[in-house]
This record gives C-alpha cells, structure tokens and sequence, in this order.
C-alpha cells in the first residue's frame, strides 16, 4: 500500500521500513558493525533488539548478542552483533528462516526492519 509520502511526495513522511545496508567486521573478526538503510535515527533503543544470528567459518548460526551503537548526536553508527561461540563472524542474518522467532527491531518510526542474510550457502 502506498503512503503520501510516496504517492504524492509529501515530505517528511518517512514510508520505508529499514534494511539490510552493510557489514563490517570489528574486533578482529570477533564481531560486526550492521548498518542500515531508512534507519537515520537508529533503531529502537528501549528494548533489547531480538531476530539476529551470526555464523562463523562452520557456517552454523547462533543467536547474536545485538547493541546499538552512537556517535555524536545525533548520528547512529550501527548495531553491534557478537555472540561468544563465534570468534570470526562470517556472515550475518535476521528473522531468515522456515519459521523465524519474533524480532523485534524497529526504527523510530515503528517501521519493522525487513528480514535479510548475508550469506549465499
């Protein structure tokens, strides 16, 4: 369904739901800065971010431990990603499965972050 700020090209209504943007690896390897796109304002930072997994070189995934991250105001880094079972991160993914537990990850204008892998096995 389209909204006005497509249709008509009001201004200011933001319509998009966040998604995947880009990957990069901190920590040697140990964990990974997320970034996403039509997120400006970050993610919602009252609640622990559930939905994402990581995988290292065995390509098996584990839940990720999942923090935001701030510059200077009013500037959004990222989301954190790291779980102590994967010492080099390899690829990423949210809610992506046959049947994906609840995420919770929204930005601030309730927009529900669209499911996404990095990985092509």
């Amino acid at each position: 369904m389209d909204t006005a700020g497509r249709t008509y090209g009001i201004q200011g209504i933001q319509y998009q739901s966040p998604s995947y943007k880009s990957m990069e690896k901190i920590d040697n390897g140990a964990a990974v800065m997320v970034r996403f796109n039509d997120a400006v304002e970050g993610m919602n930072p009252y609640q622990g971010m559930k939905g994402f997994e990581v995988a290292g070189e065995d390509r098996k995934f584990y839940p990720a431990n999942a923090e935001q991250i701030f510059g200077p105001y009013p500037v959004v880094e990222g989301v954190k990603l790291s779980c102590p079972e994967v010492k080099n991160i390899v690829a990423i993914r949210y809610r992506f499965k046959n049947w994906p537990e609840v995420g919770n990850v929204y930005n601030l204008r309730q927009l529900p972050l669209m499911p996404f892998r990095t990985d092509n096995w």
